[in-house]
């Protein structure tokens, strides 16, 4: 998207953002979610995290981003979107870094969500199929 912006965030530990150290993870904000996220936030934090469940030798998963009014123990801060402030599970950060992670709004108009989207997918297929560990 030509009017998309990319956000850099640092997980440094000796910062007050927090996390592990390593490269920035470049957060991309799609610009229709960039004009609605504050309000759709209305003083929550936008948690982003995942999910796995393993059954008969398959692994399904997900990206998730969700508002949520507690910011979950083990997640490190990142730079605030226009003024929201956004969590990430920890063990995100490399997958992150690797796949290039946006932000945009899904769902039909009567229950419109926050989405993660990745420039390379197949880092998180990777996650999914036993090639890939989640890590710092």
């Amino acid at each position: 998207m030509a009017d998309e912006v990319r956000e850099t965030v640092n997980l440094d530990p000796s910062s007050t953002r927090g996390g592990p150290s390593g490269e920035p993870v470049r957060l991309a904000v799609d610009p229709r979610l960039r004009s609605r996220l504050r309000n759709m936030a209305r003083g929550r934090v936008l948690v982003l995290g995942y999910f796995t469940s393993r059954s008969c030798c398959v692994t399904i998963g997900d990206l998730t981003a969700r508002l949520r009014t507690a910011v979950p123990a083990d997640h490190v801060e990142l730079e605030p979107v226009d003024g929201v402030r956004v969590f990430l599970a920890p063990k995100l950060a490399g997958l992150f870094r690797d796949a290039g992670p946006r932000l945009r709004l899904a769902g039909p108009p009567f229950a419109v969500h926050v989405a993660v989207d990745l420039d390379r997918p197949e880092c998180w297929i990777d996650v999914l199929d036993g090639r890939r560990a989640l890590s710092f």
